[in-house]
């Protein structure tokens, strides 16, 4: 399993974004991507259930 969903370039470049408001090589392609990521914040809850469930 990967332990990011995020590569670091993506990273760097929704930062830049946020700090700046600069939209560097893949900013569009990286906001694709964000807008279809439903399943991954499905995973992060359930992720988070499945932690809090066992750090009881």
């Amino acid at each position: 399993m990967r332990r990011y969903i995020l590569t670091d370039s993506e990273r760097h470049i929704a930062k830049r974004y946020l700090k700046k408001g600069e939209k560097l090589d893949g900013f569009r392609t990286l906001l694709t991507r964000c807008r279809h990521m439903e399943k991954v914040q499905e995973d992060l809850d359930l992720i988070r259930q499945l932690l809090e469930k066992t750090n009881s």
